[in-house]
């Protein structure tokens, strides 16, 4: 609520009533400037707060006066029965909602609250945190909050915090994990230096995802965070342990924007799906990593400014790059932002500008490819700007019939196949 009105319409009381409130009785209204004392902002969870603190001092008003004159008896004694239910209410609920639920953030502090919209504790990160970063996402029945996760991580019938922090200045992300007392359990900081080619990237990291699953079917969750440099191309994909411990580190010549998790091979582990873009060959790029061995860079051409002496060659178990299309092509990149999981053994990964959608069995053997409504959409639009005379049939035509590539750990083929690391780690495990 961002003015006196909203907050005034939200107690159900006249606008000045909300403000001698904020004035006699601390009702929590904010300012972000002082200097500006119409522009303020609230709170519906400390509004609540306040109100149910309040509650007896707001209901004795003039308007009670005809009741009480009608029934001077009956209405202090149902008064005295509310109070008494709301006392063993509030009591009840605080008994049974002592974990972290929810959370909001003033400036440099995270404020979490339980799910009776009390609040548990605060921390204060030190930095000014950005608000917009912290919205929800998705449809109203399965929206969740970004870069705020709550979650037992460790299995101790308790809830945990993972708490990404996101700056205004948009510096170095990093993230922080609490027990639900508030007690900083961990933290981590993705970004790291690493020189390239023909520079050192710096530690400028942004933190895209972070994604919390029982990789291993150990009972544990591991935690998996996908980080981008702010001005250059790699990613970083960090998986630690539900103690914080770094157990997988990979590194991708690419922003990698979407993830997912799959048991492939039906051995109780699952795998890590990411679709993104490899800059090195400047396609769309399918990468699945094992939990079981996480390491080393993608596949990159020495001599290239892609290319890192520091970082070994990875352990990814399939790497696959997707060809660019007559559609794509006339953006920058058209890269993976989108992974769905079926039930039928098959999974799907869409491109982001041109809407291509590659189907694949859990084999990663091609099963299937479509075109979106949105692909015809992009090519009539280009074809009325002048940009693009071949007609879409023949471009759908050369999609179909284009082969991509798989790394098999040394040369790319149009053979599906997973790398030769993986063919002997699995080889020698049996």
């Amino acid at each position: 609520m961002n003015s006196w009105k909203e907050i005034a319409k939200y107690l159900s009381v006249e606008v000045r009533t909300a403000q001698r409130w904020a004035k006699e009785l601390d009702l929590p209204v904010y300012r972000r400037d002082e200097s500006q004392k119409t522009f303020v902002y609230a709170y519906e969870n400390e509004l609540d707060k306040w109100f149910k603190r309040h509650y007896k001092k707001k209901n004795s008003t003039k308007a009670s006066i005809p009741y009480m004159k009608k029934g001077l008896i009956i209405i202090p004694i149902l008064i005295f029965l509310f109070t008494i239910i709301l006392f063993f209410h509030d009591k009840r609920s605080r008994r049974l909602s002592p974990n972290p639920f929810n959370f909001a953030v003033i400036e440099s502090q995270l404020l979490v609250f339980n799910n009776a919209g009390e609040e548990l504790w605060r921390y204060d990160t030190k930095v000014d945190l950005d608000p917009s970063q912290y919205v929800k996402e998705g449809n109203f029945k399965s929206s969740k909050h970004v870069n705020f996760i709550t979650e037992d991580i460790d299995k101790d019938n308790n809830t945990e915090v993972i708490f990404v922090v996101q700056d205004i200045n948009n510096s170095k992300g990093r993230i922080l994990t609490f027990n639900k007392n508030g007690k900083l359990l961990w933290s981590f900081e993705p970004g790291k230096s690493v020189q390239y080619e023909d520079q050192e990237i710096s530690k400028d990291f942004d933190i895209g995802l972070v994604r919390l699953e029982d990789l291993n079917n150990d009972g544990f969750n591991e935690i998996i965070v996908v980080a981008s440099h702010k001005m250059h191309f790699p990613s970083r994909v960090s998986i630690m342990n539900h103690n914080g411990h770094l157990i997988g580190d990979y590194w991708n010549s690419g922003h990698l924007l979407c993830v997912d998790f799959l048991d492939l091979d039906n051995d109780g582990n699952d795998e890590i799906i990411l679709g993104g873009l490899n800059n090195n060959y400047q396609k769309a790029c399918l990468v699945v990593l094992d939990s079981r061995k996480i390491s080393g860079r993608s596949p990159v051409e020495r001599g290239t400014r892609y290319y890192s002496e520091e970082l070994e060659p990875g352990t990814e178990k399939y790497y696959i790059l997707i060809p660019q299309n007559d559609i794509g092509r006339h953006f920058i990149y058209d890269v993976i932002s989108g992974i769905d999981l079926y039930s039928n053994k098959r999974f799907q990964i869409s491109t982001s500008r041109s809407r291509v959608f590659y189907e694949f069995d859990h084999q990663l053997r091609l099963t299937y490819i479509l075109c979106g409504d949105q692909f015809d959409f992009v090519y009539n639009e280009l074809a009325r700007e002048g940009k693009i005379s071949v007609p879409l049939s023949n471009i759908k035509e050369k999609i179909f019939k284009s082969e991509i590539l798989y790394f098999n750990g040394k040369i790319w083929t149009n053979t599906p196949t997973m790398t030769d690391f993986w063919k002997k780690f699995n080889k020698s495990n049996h």
